[in-house]
């Protein structure tokens, strides 16, 4: 075994001998070896032996680029103060797989980076349990292969569902990788495992035909009050729907009409306001008299909860058939805002600043001095749109009679 001293620029070109597996001693940190395949896979491990028996132990690190030379330096020697302290790292790591099953580690990746890191942690939640726990759940963690990660996709395609079957796929890949980077596993069986379908951006754009019958058919269709309010404020909006639903009664000012969404709630961390026209504002006061004394404008029968992003999707799903608009999803209102807006004669940048869409400046000038973030713009553009909704769906006329009863 060869003794090198290493450099990032060796690492990342050096091959396997002979056509044969390979492995170098890095001269550095006592202990370090990277072994390199033919295939021209790298892994990094540390070789170490305990005085109290004698025995020689490898423990490994993990893979080349995802552990750079400098990391598998600074983990090597971790390991051998551990050593010196009488600690068996390699040994404690191979027990501690033995017993944790796919399931606790699922679970141990949704308490500790989930629901810290991701809003959507519910929708993750809900995979694990319909999709993936029914399959691998009760498996050593480190004894799943590739195969039974296909069977698990492969389960939820055969239904019809490849675009789930996607979801259930990266959600695995995403458990396994974190799990390699918090040096719990060495393996990630999803790799080299292929979507079931090739996902293709969507450009659904309703019609103003499509929007008249959106709009009123919602009144026909089998779902809560609030959900229509919350699927009508999307098509008036254009703001996402989790945004939506998750609407606090404080970040609302019927006074001024502007909505302010907190850093915080928002899918670029950018505190954002966004201008309530009339049919908006509207909308909202019914939703403040039915949401009763909950904090939330859209409360979930769960007490202290916003409703569930995902409650719109699925009852909008279940009425397309009564709507009339066979082909329809939520994120295509907010693509169908910012096409209506641009026929409008709505300037790009005005729409880009009513969507929250980061632009190139992200500087002090973007963050800071441009808090003003064209409101007086942002409102006229959402109030023509606003009133242009109302008169193609007959809503404004509708109004207009109520009125002058």
């Amino acid at each position: 075994m060869a003794i090198v001293g290493m450099t990032d620029r060796w690492v990342s070109g050096v091959a396997a001998k002979d056509g044969k597996r390979t492995e170098y001693r890095d001269k550095k940190v006592r202990g370090l070896l990277l072994r390199v395949t033919p295939k021209g896979e790298k892994s990094w491990a540390v070789l170490y032996r305990r005085s109290s028996d004698g025995k020689r132990r490898r423990y490994t690190i993990g893979s080349y680029p995802e552990f750079s030379l400098q990391e598998a330096r600074k983990k090597a020697l971790d390991i051998t103060a551990r050593v010196a302290r009488e600690e068996d790292p390699a040994g404690e790591k191979q027990e501690r797989r033995k017993a944790e099953s796919f399931e606790e580690l699922a679970m141990r990746w949704l308490e500790r980076h989930a629901k810290v890191k991701k809003r959507s942690w519910r929708e993750d939640e809900k995979r694990l349990a319909h999709d993936l726990l029914p399959c691998i759940g009760g498996m050593k963690a480190a004894e799943v292969t590739k195969r039974d990660i296909i069977r698990a996709i492969d389960i939820v395609a055969d239904r019809g569902a490849l675009y789930q079957a996607n979801r259930v796929l990266t959600l695995a890949r995403t458990i396994y990788n974190w799990a390699l980077a918090e040096d719990l596993l060495d393996v990630n069986p999803t790799l080299g495992i292929r979507k079931r379908i090739d996902e293709k951006p969507r450009e659904r754009v309703l019609s103003d035909a499509e929007i008249e019958c959106l709009w009123n058919g919602l009144d026909r269709a089998r779902m809560t009050e609030g959900i229509r309010l919350i699927i009508r404020l999307a098509l008036l909006t254009g703001q996402r729907i989790g945004e939506i639903c998750g609407i606090r009664k404080s970040e609302i000012d019927l006074n001024n009409g502007v909505w302010e969404l907190p850093g915080a709630r928002t899918k670029n961390g950018r505190s954002h306001r966004v201008p309530l026209s009339g049919p908006a504002m509207a909308l909202l006061k019914r939703a403040r008299e039915l949401s009763g004394g909950s904090p939330f404008l859209f409360p979930s029968p769960k007490h202290g909860q916003s409703i569930n992003p995902q409650a719109p999707s699925r009852a909008l799903n279940r009425a397309k058939d009564v709507i009339g608009v066979k082909d329809v999803r939520i994120h295509d209102l907010r693509r169908t805002v910012t096409s209506g807006m641009a026929r409008l004669g709505v300037a790009r940048e005005v729409i880009s600043k009513v969507l929250n869409h980061v632009s190139g400046d992200n500087g002090i000038t973007g963050r800071v001095y441009d808090r003003y973030s064209y409101d007086d713009e942002k409102r006229q553009a959402l109030q023509e749109w606003g009133d242009y909704v109302m008169k193609i769906t007959g809503a404004a006329s509708k109004e207009e009679k109520h009125a002058g009863k």
